[in-house]
């Protein structure tokens, strides 16, 4: 098979694996929309992951494979824009603020961590 349909099956499935992983995790909510935060944590420690470990020409379709499939197909941001706009309309100012505070340190706190500690 030639490596660049590999490389593309290996998108669609990890993506698609991701995608489902996402929309089970949208059930978690509460004060905040917990699920996306949650989605988009692991996307960006699975990117992470790919980039430190998997980044040797080598690897390349594993790294590609869990950064453009998985990765993609879990982490939503039109999502997060959303709900942030939804929580903004509402006049929710402190609850749009704290999500895009954590939207944002949160997945990058996990990311440093995991390059602090490997």
């Amino acid at each position: 098979m030639p490596a660049n349909l590999v490389l593309l099956l290996g998108v669609g499935v990890a993506g698609g694996i991701g995608a489902v992983v996402r929309f089970w995790l949208a059930d978690l909510r509460g004060w905040l929309p917990w699920g996306t935060l949650l989605a988009n944590t692991i996307a960006s420690v699975v990117g992470g992951i790919a980039v430190v470990y998997f980044s040797d020409a080598s690897l390349r379709v594993t790294e590609i494979t869990m950064v453009a499939g998985f990765a993609g197909g879990i982490s939503t941001l039109s999502t997060f824009a959303g709900q942030t706009t939804q929580m903004l309309a509402a006049r929710q100012w402190a609850k749009a603020l704290v999500y895009t505070l954590a939207s944002f340190v949160i997945p990058s706190t996990a990311v440093a961590l995991l390059a602090l500690f490997r």
